[in-house]
């Protein structure tokens, strides 16, 4: 376990220790959940980022992608109940 000490901004502490009263914890236990929370959000921003980045780079690479009409037009049939045949990859033209 790491120790940190942090420096807050004036009124900070009063405002975390009513908010932690509020949902039934102690400060230290909400502001270790606030950082957890913010860490994954963090991690989870990057990972969607680093997945665009590697689709991207496939599209460069192939030259093909799915029509967002298409990929709409499906999704709302889907979203009928409805049969839909998957759509396909074309490459595009410049």
């Amino acid at each position: 376990m790491m120790m940190i000490t942090l420096h807050l901004p004036e009124g900070m502490s009063s405002r975390i220790a009513r908010a932690a009263a509020e949902t039934g914890s102690l400060p230290h236990d909400f502001i270790v959940q606030a950082i957890t929370e913010k860490t994954e959000r963090a991690e989870a921003k990057s990972g969607l980022h680093a997945l665009a980045q590697q689709r991207y780079e496939g599209f460069l690479e192939s030259g093909e992608s799915i029509a967002w009409a298409d990929i709409r037009t499906y999704l709302q049939l889907r979203l009928n109940g409805q049969e839909a045949a998957q759509p396909s990859a074309r490459k595009w033209r410049r």
